[in-house]
């Protein structure tokens, strides 16, 4: 997941005026870890972690990063298992945003 970090903040700032929301889902590390962590990396994406919801077990996630893309109507439109860096998340981004 930290190898794809950079990328992902990066399309997260370039694409928020397009409405873009990141939602990154912590599986697995106690609160008090992923505070202590965003300490020392910062991020502006959302982080939930698994004690609060039930996403990863509902998309049935079998790596991570798992990344999901869900277009402006609720549909997912795609998704991608594994770190691949900045222009395969660009290119899964391209099936969610219009334009």
């Amino acid at each position: 997941c930290r190898r794809d970090q950079d990328a992902v903040e990066n399309l997260n700032r370039e694409f928020a005026p397009q409405r873009l929301l990141v939602l990154a889902v912590n599986v697995g590390e106690s609160r008090k870890k992923v505070v202590e962590y965003l300490q020392t990396a910062p991020r502006a994406s959302k982080i939930v972690l698994t004690m609060d919801t039930n996403l990863a077990a509902l998309y049935g996630n079998e790596g991570l990063p798992f990344y999901l893309m869900v277009d402006g109507d609720g549909k997912i439109v795609g998704d991608q298992r594994g770190a691949a860096g900045e222009e395969a998340l660009r290119e899964l981004l391209k099936k969610a945003l219009p334009g």
